[in-house]
């Protein structure tokens, strides 16, 4: 929708509210109150820093502020709050502890929001998102790019910066297992490593798969469990300057995707299960065993009903009902039919009831149900390594998109006269030494564009300065 992020910090939060109960505190022992009376114990007004009540306190506090200044706390999400101003024009909220963003589609409703804040408590000054729960958030037009700095810091800490980048984070062919031959490692670095792995995933979905493979042998990794790893961390040499990228549209209509494998694990003979509905996505290994391909994924199927029903409730109390039906991809037409079939029969009644959620929001027109071919289906990136033309396509459908090409502009030489050509892009999907993609406005290609690739790189340092 093109709306503008912005973000603010709330000094000494804990320092607003007022006990309800009373805490008794001793006095310290370099400034005494009383002379004489030492050893007698402060009781407390308001709620210090330390204390186990002062988080409820301040959420308390915050609360009641917010309500009595007409914001209304959303029933889906306890943190967002909302204030509506003649049905087109809304203030939207978040609050994690002291940190608040909020989203506005009309400029007197921040300025109106800053002034009463800052009459209310004390405040940092008011700015564009920027940097927020450990998150870089970059906002280009109407565009936004998330990403964590750690990528770079990862390296250095496991001395990995200078390796050579691969093109995908896992060998598409390799099975782990517990009894994988090599040397034993040591648990506590390759804990310190997938634990590291698994905190880029927040921003870097591409390697959730790999990293998800590698966290099931923690206890007793091996040299093939070590080099697993470490070839993701290869591979985000490769893409430093990825980000997730999120576009702004006029209409936003939820869409999901779901897919899972068939006793892929080769341990416990476990499948794993992924799900993407546009705002957020899951994957986990599948927690009862399964008898089939088709009821593998109709349970992720119902696991993505159930996120995109609570999406669909809260963007309601957002102004932004959703009329249609959440489309829901899937590549399995049995699973589609069993969906929409409401009778029971042998091969599905064993299923909990939690399963056949999905049946109810069928009928209701909630959620739909649609077949995709399987080389389109973007989750197949959660559940297993494809090769790496496949790979790429669906990395970039994912949202992962080189900040610095998408950013603004490429630099390429034009034949033997090295003349530099700026290009203005729009939807790149593909990384440097890549064949060009939809969505370039240019001329002419290079007659021999590819004889240019290491030259290109070469002034790839260049390049970002420029830029």
């Amino acid at each position: 929708m093109g709306w503008r992020i912005f973000q603010l910090d709330v000094k000494s939060a804990f320092l607003n509210d007022y006990l309800e109960k009373n805490v008794y505190v001793e006095q310290a022992m370099s400034f005494f109150f009383i002379k004489g009376q030492e050893e007698k114990l402060l009781k407390l007004k308001k709620t210090l820093y330390g204390l186990k009540q002062a988080p409820r306190a301040w959420n308390r506090c915050i609360d009641k502020y917010f309500q009595d200044n007409g914001f209304v706390r959303c029933q889906h999400e306890y943190a967002l709050y909302v204030k509506k101003f003649n049905n087109s024009e809304i203030l939207l909220v978040c609050l994690y502890v002291d940190d608040i963003i909020f989203i506005e589609n009309n400029q007197n409703l921040f300025e109106d929001f800053n002034k009463v804040m800052s009459c209310e408590f004390e405040m940092t000054d008011i700015r564009l998102m920027s940097y927020y729960l450990g998150l870089e958030v970059k906002q280009m037009n109407n565009d936004i790019f998330v990403s964590q700095e750690s990528y770079a810091k990862v390296l250095e800490k496991f001395k990995m910066f200078d390796c050579n980048p691969v093109n995908t984070p896992m060998e598409g062919s390799l099975k782990l297992s517990r009894f994988d031959s090599g040397e034993k490692e040591d648990p506590t670095l390759f804990k310190s490593l997938v634990g590291s792995l698994r905190y880029l995933t927040s921003t870097r979905p591409d390697i959730m798969y790999a990293v998800g493979v590698v966290c099931y042998f923690m206890e007793s990794p091996t040299s093939t469990h070590m080099k697993t790893s470490k070839r993701i961390l290869h591979y985000l040499k490769d893409t430093l300057d990825f980000d997730l990228f999120y576009s702004s549209s006029k209409e936003f209509k939820l869409m999901g995707i779901c897919d899972s494998d068939f006793v892929g694990d080769v341990n416990d003979r476990k499948g794993t299960t992924s799900f993407v509905v546009v705002l957020l996505l899951g994957t986990q290994k599948s927690k009862p065993l399964l008898h089939s391909t088709c009821e593998a994924e109709y349970v992720v199927a119902t696991s993505c009903t159930c996120q995109a029903i609570w999406l669909r409730r809260l963007l309601k109390e957002f102004n932004n009902n959703q009329e249609e039906s959440t489309k829901i991809h899937i590549d399995n037409k049995s699973t589609q039919v069993l969906a929409k079939n409401l009778v029971f029969h042998e091969r599905s009644t064993h299923r909990d009831t939690r399963y056949h959620f999905i049946k109810e929001c069928i009928v209701k027109k909630e959620v739909e149900l649609v077949h995709v071919k399987t080389q389109d289906q973007v989750a197949n990136i959660f559940i297993k390594s494809p090769k790496f033309e496949d790979f790429r396509r669906l990395r970039a459908r994912l949202g992962i998109q080189n900040f610095l090409i998408m950013k603004g502009y490429i630099i390429f030489i034009y034949q033997t006269s090295l003349r530099v050509a700026i290009f203005s892009w729009t939807h790149c999907d593909f990384s440097l030494g890549d064949r060009f993609s939809k969505g370039a406005h240019f001329g002419m290609l290079p007659a021999h564009y590819t004889a240019y690739i290491k030259l290109l790189n070469s002034l790839w340092t260049w390049f970002v300065s420029y830029t």
